[in-house]
C-alpha cells in the first residue's frame, strides 16, 4: 500500500499523475475520485482512504458513472496505470469489490457493508444482488500472539466501559445459513449434505432479511451471531434466537464490562484441553460497518 495522504495532497497527487484530465475521456478532470470509498477505510493509519492508487481523476460525467460503478474499480485502475489494488485492510485481499465495497463474484454482487445505507441504495437501486453475505476479516486484539495475516486492533479503547461477552473460540469451519441456504466461508463453499439438511431444517423459521454464522467441526455445530440484514442482534437476543433453535453457543469465559486482566484471567483458567483463544464482542447490538470496534479475537500458537 503506497503513503497515506492527507486530502489537499491526494486531491493534487491523483490530478497530476493524471495529467489534470479525466482518465476516461480525457476531458478536464474536476473529481479526484476514491476508487474504494473512503469511509470503508477506518485503522488510523488508512484512515479516509488517501492513497494515490486509490485515486482517478474524472470529469462530472465519468465521476456520476463511477459512483454509479458502471465504471469498475479495476476499469479505472488500469485507466489510470496503477498496477496494486489497494483495499481497507479488513476486506478479503482475494476477493473483488466495488466502490461500495460489496464484493463481486462470478455469481454476481453481494451486499456489503455500506449496501443498506440509504444514499448507496439509492446510487445502486439499478443494480442486482445475490442474498447472500462475506462477512469481513475478524480483527485480532493486539495481544494476540498467532502469527497470520489478519487485522489487529490498535487498541482496546473499543471495549473499555462497554458491557462484553467473552467466549471460547470453538474449532472447526466456518458456516452461513439463512432461511432457505447455507454455505461455507463464501457463498460458493458447499456444506456436508447431511450438515446442509440439518441446517435448512433448523432454519426455515428465520425471516428472509436473517442469517446466523456458526461453525460446525463433524456433526458438531456451534452457533456465534444472528444478523438481521446488517445488524448483529444484541447477546440476550442471540442467546433467545439460540435456545429457540436448539443450538449451542461457545462457552462463555467472562460477561461484564470489560476488563483485560479480568478476561485473561479467565482464559488461563479454563480447563478446556482444546482452547486455543477467544472473542471479545459488544454485549449489545452493532452494525456490520462497526464489526471492527464492537468484536475481537485472541488466538495463541
Amino acid at each position: 500500500m503506497t503513503m497515506l495522504l492527507s486530502r489537499d495532497n491526494f486531491r493534487n497527487g491523483v490530478f497530476k499523475r493524471d495529467g489534470l484530465r479525466c482518465v476516461v475521456c480525457r476531458q478536464p478532470a474536476i473529481d479526484a475520485h476514491h476508487i474504494i470509498e473512503r469511509r470503508l477505510f477506518k485503522a488510523e493509519h488508512e484512515k479516509g482512504g488517501y492513497f494515490l492508487d486509490n485515486g482517478a481523476s474524472l470529469c462530472e460525467k465519468h465521476h456520476r458513472e463511477a459512483e454509479q460503478t458502471t465504471i469498475s474499480c479495476q476499469s479505472l485502475r488500469e485507466l489510470c496505470g496503477i498496477t496494486s489494488v489497494t483495499l481497507p485492510e479488513h476486506f478479503w485481499p482475494d476477493l473483488e469489490y466495488d466502490k461500495w465495497g460489496n464484493p463481486i463474484t462470478p455469481e454476481g454482487r453481494l451486499k456489503g457493508e455500506l449496501y443498506y445505507e440509504m444514499s448507496v441504495r439509492t446510487i445502486l437501486q439499478n443494480v442486482p444482488f445475490l442474498p447472500y453475505v462475506v462477512q469481513p476479516q475478524t480483527y485480532h486484539l493486539p495481544w494476540s500472539t498467532v502469527g497470520i495475516e489478519a487485522p489487529v486492533l490498535e487498541n482496546d479503547a473499543c471495549f473499555e466501559q462497554q458491557e462484553v461477552v467473552v467466549t471460547l473460540q470453538t474449532g472447526g469451519q466456518p458456516f452461513t445459513g439463512y432461511h432457505n441456504i447455507c454455505h461455507g466461508q463464501r457463498p460458493e463453499d458447499q456444506l456436508p449434505a447431511g450438515l446442509q439438511t440439518y441446517l435448512l431444517h433448523k432454519l426455515a423459521v428465520l425471516d428472509a432479511g436473517m442469517h446466523i454464522c456458526g461453525n460446525y467441526l463433524d456433526e458438531q455445530v456451534c452457533l456465534t451471531c444472528v444478523w438481521q440484514e446488517n445488524e448483529c442482534l444484541e447477546w440476550e437476543a442471540t442467546k433467545e434466537l439460540a435456545a429457540f433453535l436448539e443450538m449451542p453457543l461457545p462457552t462463555v469465559l467472562f460477561e461484564g464490562i470489560y476488563d483485560k486482566s479480568m478476561i485473561i484471567n479467565a482464559f488461563e483458567a479454563s480447563t478446556d484441553p482444546e482452547k486455543t483463544g477467544y472473542d471479545i464482542r459488544l454485549k449489545k447490538g452493532f452494525r456490520v460497518f462497526d464489526l471492527y470496534k464492537s468484536f475481537g479475537r485472541f488466538e495463541k500458537v
